[in-house]
């Protein structure tokens, strides 16, 4: 088969006892720089529709069912801050998780002014029947290198971002399609544009 540049860039470096040119080094830094940038996109948005496909959740979605079953049963704000996302977002995911039957609302035994969210049966088979979130996973991997090179790859994708003038982008450690960090009441998550909420 012929090799185009989009298939020659799809493969990994060459084995070096081969004596084979790594495909990578043909093309400019500049341009590997920004195709890498768009694998990271595009893998996001494939695990997004695939979760969404399979599981009929969108990735903050079962970041937040997890977050229930590794605590147990916990107010929408205790929510939010555990999965770093705002309190709207938040509202939005839990009503939509409670419509599905993956949650319950109700007020706490020992404070009757609180509201607690907690976890269905049908939310921990949910959760157990689910991949990891892509973040999660993704941490657990940065966090088995070297702290220094840890610190390097934060500096150089703190250096991308200035780059690309994104520093007021709002953004939650979660790595979803942007579509997916919008609930929509009254919609059910096929409804959604591109099938992608």
């Amino acid at each position: 088969m012929n090799a185009t540049p989009d298939t020659l860039a799809t493969q990994g470096p060459s084995d070096p006892g081969t004596g084979a040119t790594d495909p990578w080094e043909e093309e400019p830094i500049e341009r590997s720089i920004v195709r890498s940038l768009r694998r990271i996109i595009r893998a996001v948005g494939l695990y997004s529709r695939d979760l969404l496909r399979r599981r009929n959740l969108t990735t903050p979605q079962l970041a937040a069912l997890r977050q229930l079953r590794r605590h147990g049963a916990m107010s929408a704000g205790e929510l939010a801050r555990g999965v770093a996302l705002s309190q709207a977002t938040i509202t939005g995911i839990v009503d939509r998780l409670e419509q599905h039957g993956l949650v319950t609302r109700s007020r706490s035994s020992e404070d009757r002014r609180r509201v607690v969210v907690e976890l269905t049966a049908a939310g921990r088979e949910a959760v157990a029947n689910s991949p990891p979130p892509l973040h999660e996973a993704f941490m657990l991997r940065l966090g088995e290198l070297p702290e220094r090179k840890r610190r390097e790859i934060d500096r150089v994708l703190r250096q991308i971002v200035h780059m690309m003038e994104a520093e007021e982008v709002e953004a939650a450690p979660v790595l979803a399609a942007e579509t997916s960090l919008a609930e929509h009441p009254g919609r059910t998550p096929a409804e959604e544009p591109d099938a992608r909420r």
